[in-house]
C-alpha cells in the first residue's frame, strides 16, 4: 500500500483507483507541507469517493478518483454504479495525453477501459505489471481492439513508483529565485519556493523572471535555436532578451517605467500606474514589453508576466501573492519595519482587451492592499474612453509597422550580429531588396513589416512570394483529413481575435485524440508557428500572430472547393468565414462547463461584442447572425453569467441606439432594448461572485438602455403613460447608480441624462435640475482625463441651457428669487451664449458675481447651489480653509450630493484646521468606504502637504515614534492631538526609529490619511 500511495502522489492530470481500503486512503490524507515539490507541482491531494461533479476543488489539485468509494471493497447497486461511471466519465472529458495503468498482480485490463475505447476513448497507453504472462494479454488486447501506441513496463508497482518518483524528481528541486533590491539599491537574490499558494497558484498564470533568465549574454551565446524560436514565437525564451537582441523601439519608454518605479519606492501605491502600448496588430508589441519586463526584473523590481491564454481577474491574490514576494527583504531584530520593493507585471492584449474597466479594478485592489506596482499592457492601435478618461492609464509608447529606410538598415546591421555566428546573416543588398519589397507591399494595404521579417529572417518565404499563399500552401500541407483541418481552422478564427483556443473544445475524432495528432504536427507548422499553450491549470492552442490566422482563412475562402467540402460554401467573404467558424464553436455544450465559464464570456465581451463607439466595429454588418449566435449559446452560461447577460444587453443597446448604421424600424428597435433592459435586469438578479459584473456597472447600463428605450417608444408611438413608466424607471436605476459612485464619471453622465428628462417632465424643477447638471459638468471638468470628454460635456452644458431657458430663465428675472438667482449665476459664468468652460477660464469678476447671486438665502438650502460655491471659493480663495469646511459641512447630510470625493476634501481640510480628531473619524469611515467599493477620488494639489496657517508654506510637526508590532513605523504627533501616524522610518535615513524616538517631519496626505515625510523631502 505504501508503493502505490507513493505513486499516486506524483502529479498525475488524476487518478483512479480501484484500491480504497482504510490504509491507502490514510496514507494519502497526511497533511503534505505547502513548498514540498510536489505540492507545488500538482496542488494538495482531494479524495473524491462521489459523483466527481459535485465536488467543487480549487484550481490546482491532485484528484483521487475512489472507483469503489471508501469502504475498500468493490459495491454494488445502483449508487455505486453511478459512482464508477460519472468517474470514468471525468477521465473521458479531460484531456489525457497517456494513460498509464498499474496493475499488481495477476494483469488482467479492467473491463470499464475495454468499454470506453469501444466507445471511441482514445490515448497512448502504457501498462505496468511484473505478471510473466502480461506481454501476451497487452498483444491480444491490441489485435482486437487497434490500438497502435501502447507500451510495457516491466516492473512491480513498487519498483515502479520509486523508479518513476526519482527520475521525475531529478533537476526538479522546484525552486524559485529571483532578485531584488532593497531601500538602499542593494541587489539580492531571493529563494521563493514557498511564497506561492499550492492549490490558487498565481505562478500558473504568470511567470516570475527569476535569476537563470537574468545573467547577461553575448550575441555569440545564443545557439541557432535561440535565434530561430525569438524570430517564431518571442514568449519561447528569455536569452535573446539577456542577449540585448530585441531592437529598442522607443527609447524613452524604459526611462518612463524606471521613473515611475523609483517614484512608487518613494512615495507610495498612491502612484501605481498602468502604463499601456498602443500597436497595431503583429507590430511587435509582445516582444516591446517583455524586453521592459526584463530591464525591470534585472534591476531588482520582481517582474510576472502573464502567460498566453490566461484571464486574471483577481486583483486581492495577486496582491497577496506580490506582499510575499517583497515581504523577505525585512529586518531581522524588530520588525520595526517591512520594506516593500516596486513590482511590475505585464499584459498583452489578449488578457484585457474589453475588459479594461476590469483591469481598472484589478489595479485599484493591488494599491488598496498597499502593493507598490507598475502595470504594463498592449493595447490596439485605437483605445476607448475607459483608458483616456482615468489618470492612471498613461500611454508609454506607440508601435506600428511603418519603418523608413535608415531604420530598417540599421536594425538588419543590429539583427546580423546575432545571425553571423551561425552564418545566417543577410548582406546589405539582401537587405535593401526586402526593404524595398516589404514598402510595395505595406502600399498594397498589407501592414505587416515585423511578421514578414520574422518569416524571411527565418528562411519561410522569399522575397516576391506573398505570405497568404505561402501560409495556405502550408495549411493544405499540414491538413491530411477532415479532423485536422476543422481543427486548424478554429485554431485560426480564434487566433485572429488574439484568444488560444482550450483544446477541450478541438473537433472530436474516431481514430486518435486531436491534440496528438496537432502535437505531431506542430514541428513541422512553418510560417504557421502552431503553438500549444501549456500551464498548471490547462491547455490550448493558437498560431504565432493573428494576422497569420487571417491569411489562413483568406487563402481558405478562396479555395470554394475546399471550402464547400468543410461546410462553409455559404460563407459571403473571409469576415463572414470567420464568424461561421467562431459560431461553430460558440454552440458547443461544453461551454456550459465552469472551467470554461471566462472563456465563454469572451464572447460577449469582446469575439461577438458590437460596440462601434469602442473598437468593436468588425460585425456590424452580421449584427443580426451576431445576436443569433450569442442566444444560441449554451442555456446554462446565458442564465447564470452576470458578465454574458451585461455585455450581449451592451451590444443590442448599441446596435439600436445608432440609427445611423443600423436600419430598423422604431418598433424592431424599442424590442431590441426591451431585450437589453430585460438582460440587464435578470443579470441583477443573479449573486454576484468574484470578477463578475458590479451592481454599479449593471445599473449604469440598465439606466442608459431605459432612457434609450423611452425615446425608442416615444418614437414608435406607444402610449405616453408607458413611455413615462419607462423613464421613471431610467431615473430609479440612475439614482441606483449614483448612490453606489457618484464619483464615477460615466455614472455622472447617466445622472446627468436624467435630471435633464426629470426637468422638461417637471417645468417647476427645470431650473434647480439644469444647475445640478451644470455643477456636474464643472466638477468633471475638474478632472483627469476630462479632455477626452469634453465633447459630451459641452452637450450636456448645451442641453442644461436649453432646458433653463425653456423654463423662463434669462437675465432678467428677479435675482433675489430661487429661479431668478440661479439664472443669473449662471449666465455670469458664460451661459448666455449656451455654453461652458472650466470654472478657472471664466473670468475673476464673474465668478465673485455667480458666488454672490448663489449666497441668497432662497438658495442657502439648495445643494447644487452651494457645491457650486464651494467649487468657486476653491478657485479664488484657495486658502479659506473655514469658508470650504463650513460649505462643505452644509453638504453632510444631502446624500449621494455630498460625495466621498468631497467627504475627503473634508477630512484633509479639518487636518489643516487642527481639527485632526474629527479628521481622522472621517478617514477611519472613507478607509472601510475605499475596502467596500471602487471610488475615482483624489487629494487635491493644494491639499497634499500640511500648510502653516498663512497657506503658503508646508507645516513642520513634531512626532514620538510609538510601538504597535504590526510591521510599520508609526508615530504620535502632537500637533494632531497624539494621533497615530505613519511612517517609512529609511526615508529618515534611520533602519529603525526606538519607540519614544522624537524627530520633526512634515505630513502629506493620500486617500487614505497622513503620512509623514522627512524635511528633505520636496514639494510635489
Amino acid at each position: 500500500m505504501a508503493s502505490l500511495a507513493s505513486l499516486s502522489r506524483l502529479p498525475w492530470s488524476v487518478v483512479l483507483s480501484e484500491v480504497s481500503d482504510r490504509t491507502f486512503v490514510e496514507q494519502l490524507e497526511q497533511a503534505e507541507p505547502v513548498d514540498d515539490v510536489l505540492v507545488r507541482r500538482r496542488g494538495l491531494i482531494h479524495i473524491v469517493d462521489n459523483d466527481p461533479a459535485e465536488s467543487v476543488l480549487p484550481p490546482r489539485h491532485l484528484a483521487v478518483h475512489l472507483l469503489n468509494g471508501r469502504n475498500g471493497a468493490k459495491a454494488t447497486g445502483l449508487a455505486a454504479m453511478t459512482r464508477r461511471l460519472t468517474m470514468l466519465q471525468d477521465l473521458r472529458k479531460r484531456s489525457i495525453k497517456q494513460l498509464v495503468f498499474v496493475i499488481p498482480g495477476q494483469f488482467e485490463i479492467p473491463e470499464d477501459f475495454t468499454d470506453l475505447w469501444a466507445d471511441g476513448y482514445r490515448t497512448s497507453l502504457a501498462f505496468v505489471s511484473d505478471d510473466p504472462h502480461a506481454a501476451e494479454a497487452i498483444a491480444l488486447w491490441r489485435s482486437q481492439n487497434s490500438a497502435p501506441l501502447v507500451d510495457e513496463i516491466r516492473l512491480g508497482a513498487a519498483e515502479f513508483a520509486d523508479a518513476l518518483r526519482k527520475e521525475f524528481l531529478r533537476g526538479r528541486d522546484g525552486s524559485v529565485a529571483y532578485i531584488i533590491r532593497n531601500e538602499k539599491g542593494e541587489l539580492r537574490t531571493v529563494d521563493g519556493s514557498g511564497i506561492d499558494d499550492p492549490e490558487r497558484p498565481v505562478l500558473g498564470s504568470y511567470d516570475l523572471i527569476g535569476v537563470d533568465a537574468l545573467t547577461p549574454l553575448l550575441p555569440a551565446d545564443l545557439s541557432s535555436t535561440d535565434v530561430d524560436q525569438f524570430f517564431m514565437d518571442p514568449t519561447a525564451s528569455w536569452r535573446p532578451y539577456a542577449a540585448g537582441m530585441v531592437w529598442e523601439r522607443d527609447a524613452a519608454a524604459w526611462g518612463k517605467v524606471r521613473g515611475r518605479l523609483r517614484l512608487l519606492d518613494k512615495e507610495g501605491p498612491e502612484n501605481n500606474r498602468i502604463f499601456y502600448v498602443k500597436s497595431q496588430s503583429g507590430a511587435g508589441a509582445t516582444t516591446f514589453l517583455r524586453d521592459l519586463a526584463w530591464r525591470a526584473a534585472a534591476e531588482g523590481y520582481p517582474t510576472l508576466v502573464a502567460r498566453k491564454g490566461m484571464i486574471p481577474l483577481n486583483g486581492l491574490e495577486v496582491a497577496n501573492f506580490l506582499g510575499r514576494l517583497t515581504s523577505t527583504d525585512t529586518l531581522p531584530s524588530d520588525h520595526s519595519r517591512v520594506y516593500e520593493t516596486p513590482c511590475v507585471i505585464v499584459f498583452d492584449e489578449s488578457h484585457w482587451e474589453g475588459r479594461y474597466l476590469e483591469l481598472l479594478n484589478f489595479a485599484r485592489e493591488v494599491e488598496r492592499s498597499g502593493r507598490r506596482v507598475c502595470i504594463l499592457v498592449a493595447t490596439g492601435p485605437f483605445v476607448g474612453l475607459d483608458i483616456m478618461t482615468e489618470r492612471r492609464f498613461v500611454e508609454l509608447a506607440y508601435l506600428s509597422h511603418e519603418v523608413t529606410f535608415q531604420h530598417a538598415l540599421k536594425l538588419g546591421q543590429h539583427l546580423n550580429r546575432f545571425l553571423s555566428p551561425h552564418g545566417t546573416d543577410r548582406s546589405e543588398a539582401e537587405w535593401r531588396a526586402f526593404i524595398k519589397n516589404t514598402t510595395v507591399e505595406q502600399s498594397n494595404g498589407l501592414a505587416s513589416f515585423w511578421i514578414v521579417l520574422s518569416f524571411w529572417l527565418g528562411r519561410q518565404i522569399d522575397l516576391g512570394e506573398t505570405i497568404q499563399s505561402k501560409i495556405y500552401a502550408q495549411f493544405k500541407s499540414l491538413a491530411k483529413d477532415e479532423s485536422i483541418k476543422h481543427a486548424l481552422l478554429r485554431i485560426a478564427a480564434f487566433s485572429t481575435v488574439r484568444t488560444p483556443l482550450p483544446e477541450n473544445l478541438l473537433p472530436p475524432t474516431e481514430d486518435w485524440p486531436i491534440a496528438d495528432k496537432l502535437e505531431d504536427l506542430r514541428r513541422a507548422s512553418g510560417v504557421l508557428s502552431l503553438t500549444r499553450i501549456v500551464n498548471d491549470l490547462d491547455r490550448s492552442w493558437a498560431l504565432a500572430h493573428d494576422l497569420v490566422g487571417t491569411l489562413m482563412l483568406q487563402g481558405f475562402f478562396f479555395d470554394p472547393g475546399e471550402r464547400q467540402a468543410l461546410g462553409f460554401e455559404e460563407a459571403a467573404n473571409p469576415l463572414h468565414l470567420r464568424f461561421l467558424i467562431l459560431k461553430s464553436v460558440a454552440s458547443l455544450p461544453e461551454l456550459a462547463k465552469a472551467s470554461l465559464r471566462l472563456f465563454a464570456e469572451e464572447f460577449a465581451v469582446s469575439i461577438f461584442k458590437i460596440d462601434p463607439d469602442h473598437g468593436h466595429g468588425t460585425l456590424v454588418f452580421l449584427w443580426k447572425e451576431v445576436l443569433e449566435a450569442l442566444d444560441d449559446m449554451p442555456r446554462e452560461l446565458r442564465t447564470t453569467s452576470r458578465t454574458f447577460l451585461h455585455h450581449t444587453a451592451i451590444s443590442r443597446r448599441r446596435i439600436a441606439s445608432n440609427a445611423t448604421t443600423f436600419m430598423m424600424s422604431a418598433e424592431e428597435r424599442a424590442a431590441i432594448l426591451q431585450r437589453a433592459v430585460d438582460d440587464i435586469r435578470g443579470a441583477l438578479k443573479l449573486e454576484a461572485e468574484f470578477g463578475d459584473e458590479s451592481d454599479l456597472n449593471l445599473f449604469n447600463s440598465l439606466a442608459q438602455a431605459l432612457h434609450d428605450l423611452a425615446e425608442a417608444e416615444e418614437a414608435a408611438g406607444r402610449p405616453q403613460h408607458r413611455v413615462l413608466q419607462t423613464r421613471a424607471e431610467a431615473q430609479e436605476a440612475t439614482r441606483q447608480a449614483y448612490t453606489l459612485n457618484p464619483d464615477n464619471s460615466f455614472v455622472v453622465e447617466t445622472y446627468a441624462r436624467t435630471l435633464l428628462s426629470e426637468g422638461k417632465t417637471n417645468p417647476d424643477r427645470a431650473a434647480t435640475r439644469a444647475l445640478e447638471v451644470l455643477t456636474l459638468v464643472y466638477s468633471m471638468m475638474e478632472k483627469s482625463g476630462a479632455e477626452a470628454r469634453l465633447n459630451a460635456l459641452e452637450r450636456l452644458a448645451e442641453r442644461a441651457f436649453e432646458l433653463l431657458l425653456e423654463a423662463g430663465g434669462s437675465t432678467s428675472p428677479d435675482p433675489q428669487s430661487e429661479a431668478g438667482a440661479i439664472a443669473r449665476a449662471l449666465y455670469e459664468l458664460g451661459g448666455a451664449g449656451g455654453s461652458v468652460r472650466r470654472l478657472e477660464d471664466v473670468p475673476r469678476e464673474n465668478r465673485a458675481r455667480a458666488a454672490s447671486l448663489l449666497s441668497i438665502e432662497a438658495l442657502l438650502g439648495n445643494v447644487q447651489a452651494v457645491k457650486l460655491r464651494y467649487m468657486i471659493a476653491v478657485i479664488d480663495n484657495p486658502n479659506d480653509f473655514d469658508l470650504h469646511i463650513g460649505l462643505l459641512q452644509s453638504l453632510q447630510e444631502s446624500g449621494p450630493a455630498f460625495t466621498p470625493q468631497m467627504e475627503l476634501e473634508l477630512a484633509l481640510l479639518l487636518f489643516q484646521k487642527d481639527r485632526a480628531h474629527e479628521g481622522n473619524r472621517l478617514f477611519l469611515r472613507l478607509r472601510r468606504m475605499w475596502r467596500q467599493r471602487q471610488h475615482f477620488v483624489e487629494v487635491p494639489d493644494r491639499l497634499h502637504w500640511l500648510l502653516d496657517p498663512h497657506g503658503s508654506q508646508r507645516r513642520q510637526v513634531r512626532a514620538r515614534v510609538s510601538s504597535n508590532g504590526d510591521g510599520r513605523g508609526f508615530a504620535r504627533v502632537s500637533d494632531f492631538q497624539d494621533i497615530e501616524v505613519p511612517f517609512r522610518p529609511h526615508e529618515f535615513s534611520q533602519e529603525k526609529l526606538r519607540p519614544g524616538s522624537v524627530f520633526s517631519a512634515y505630513v502629506s496626505f493620500s486617500h487614505n490619511g497622513p503620512f509623514l515625510r522627512p524635511l528633505t523631502s520636496g514639494w510635489r
